[in-house]
């Protein structure tokens, strides 16, 4: 992996100690951006956090991964989309398992039925006075399920 601070439109990638990196990931919404880590350890890499689910995150990490291989495993320090949105997506990508503390995964849960509910609560209102469905698509970032 490189040494040096490598600064794109998408990204900011710095080494901030031996065998750790940086990597700042930018999406165009919410807080847009989040430092993520990436720690060489002895079998592998393993990334902390990995941003929220978006193309330019997605591109972001595409460039950066390109440079290091094995991914080991993903480990999410919180439950927020901006630290877990592309989990689901790392882990598919590269077959490796994702770690979350007990408390965050059921915070997680907690936050889908949350708006799950929202959801059904705000279409109902607009029902009532004739308004449109309510996609959930458009109510809600999907939080995915870890196991």
């Amino acid at each position: 992996m490189a040494s040096f601070t490598e600064k794109k439109d998408s990204c900011d990638f710095t080494k901030v100690a031996e065998n750790v990196w940086k990597l700042v990931v930018r999406f165009p919404f919410g807080m847009r951006e989040v430092n993520c880590y990436l720690f060489k350890g002895e079998k592998g890499y393993t990334i902390v956090d990995t941003g929220d689910c978006h193309e330019t995150a997605k591109e972001t990490w595409n460039k950066v991964l390109a440079s290091v291989f094995p991914i080991e495993k993903i480990v999410l320090t919180h439950s927020h989309p901006d630290h877990l949105g592309l989990a689901k997506w790392l882990k598919e990508k590269y077959s490796v398992p994702v770690f979350m503390s007990d408390l965050s995964f059921q915070a997680m849960q907690e936050t889908k039925a949350r708006f799950a509910a929202s959801h059904d609560k705000y279409e109902a209102v607009l029902q009532k006075h004739g308004g449109p469905a309510l996609p959930k698509r458009n109510f809600a970032r999907e939080i995915p399920k870890y196991d």
